[in-house]
Parts: structure tokens; sequence; C-alpha cells
């Protein structure tokens, strides 16, 4: 794990116990996958906006994208998961309000089709060699452990998750970092971001990187960028948000820094 890479696996916390059995889930779902007929439904992506100024010495370039805030036929997951979700899942259920936040959140940071996961699953056309549930979870000793999505979000350019497209960020920011060099991460602080103030917006693998206007929103580059599309079956973008002007914390210190997304934009 490098030091600024978002992907934790949670199930390094996990007892050998609690790590069988998740085992033996990823293999329930691997079977039933295999038995699937090929024509299961799409999911569908999000919208809105809300947006960055630009510091370091970078301007917008307007009229260069006029992009206001999203498509209004952007895709969103169905509400009922492709893929069996563990036992211990703490959030069971993919409701239409989490789909509704989550077609905001892709209407937010990207373009045209893209797809948004910010509530604890996967898109159900994601490859099966990933979950469909990467929320919290209960550990035999009771205690609750975040998942991957807990305090983060994906965008992906499309159901599948094999799409790159634009990427964006809401306007009204300053850049204070990046991109870094091993998982292409740039950093925006926010005197207000949605419903929280004092905040730092950290985007982890953005492509093409370079700042333009669009609007409410201010275009950033593309989805997939270092550590987020090497995989072509996994090509997306991973969004962070922290307390304070903070810049890209050191990893040990993220889990008392950050924000859950969805409560941010969506409540």
């Amino acid at each position: 794990m490098t030091p600024d890479n978002p992907d934790f696996d949670p199930s390094s916390i996990l007892t050998d116990n609690e790590r069988q059995g998740l085992a033996a889930w990823e293999q329930r779902v691997q079977n039933t996958l295999d038995e699937a007929s090929a024509g299961a439904s799409d999911p569908a992506p999000a919208h809105e906006s809300n947006a960055p100024e630009h510091s370091g010495g970078e301007s917008a370039e307007p009229g260069e994208h006029t992009d206001s805030g999203g498509d209004p036929e952007l895709p969103a997951h169905e509400t009922t998961p492709q893929k069996p979700i563990p036992s211990n899942a703490v959030t069971p259920n993919y409701t239409p309000e989490m789909a509704a936040c989550d077609r905001n959140i892709a209407a937010i940071f990207g373009g045209s089709g893209a797809v948004a996961a910010a509530n604890g699953f996967e898109p159900p056309g994601l490859s099966s060699k990933y979950p469909g549930y990467r929320g919290d979870v209960v550990g035999a000793n009771g205690q609750i452990y975040p998942g991957h999505l807990t305090y983060s979000a994906h965008i992906y350019g499309n159901t599948e998750g094999t799409g790159s497209g634009d990427l964006y960020v809401p306007a009204g920011g300053r850049r204070t970092s990046g991109p870094s060099p091993t998982d292409a991460v740039v950093t925006f602080y926010y005197s207000q971001l949605g419903s929280q103030s004092n905040v730092t917006l950290a985007v982890f693998h953005v492509g093409d990187y370079g700042i333009s206007s669009a609007g409410t929103r201010v275009r950033i580059g593309t989805i997939g960028g270092r550590g987020g599309g090497e995989d072509p079956s996994y090509v997306h973008s991973h969004i962070e948000i922290y307390k304070g002007n903070v810049r890209l914390p050191a990893l040990n210190a993220r889990a008392g820094l950050r924000i859950n997304p969805a409560s941010v934009f969506c409540k």
C-alpha cells in the first residue's frame, strides 16, 4: 500500500474466522455470477452540482467547457444489487434514496454516462472480481468495521467500470496540492462544500490533469488516472473529504478526518 493509496482492504483487520467467512462469500459471489444468465439488468448514473476556484497559478479557460452540472439522463444502480450481500453487512439493502444520492454525486463529479458509488454499493455491472457491497460490516466481536465505500466515493465513466470520461469538482474551491506522483491525487480546499464548511476535497486517480471552467463546476481531467486505470475492468476515480484545510493527510491520520461524501452532498 502506497502512502496515498485509498484502496484499503478491511479484511486485513478481521479475524481468521471472519476472513474465512469473507472468502466463502466471495466464492458464492463467483458461483452465482457463473450461473447467471448473460442478460442481467444494468445499473444507471447520477446528477447535480456545486463547484472550485483555482490556485497555484492555474487559471480556468472560460468557454472551453460549458457543462453546467451533469446530464439529466445519467445512470444509477439498480435498487436490487446483482451480487450477493454478506450476512454481516450493516446496510444490506440498496434503497431508492441511495440510488438518488449516487445519481446526484455522479452529476457533480462526472460527465455524461458517469456512475457514482457513494453509499456502500458498487455498480452491479462491475466486474465479478469486485464485490458488490463495500459498506460497513459487523465483526464476530460485534464491532462495526467501515468498508471501502463508507467514507469515500467511486466515480466511473460507465455502468461497467470500463470507461473513462470527464472528471469535475464543484466550483468555489482552491487547489492546494497535486497531482501526487503515485495515485495522481489533487486536493482542493473549500470554505463551503455541500452541507459542510472548512473542508478539503481529495480526488484520487485524476487523468490528464488540467483546470478549465465548466459553469458551476470545474473540469480537472479524466476518470481513471494513475492508480485507477491500470485494470481495464476497474477504471475509476476516488473521492474523499477531510475536515479542515489539510491537503492530503498522512494515511494514518485520515480515519479521524474523513467525512462521508453522501452526507456532504445528499443530506
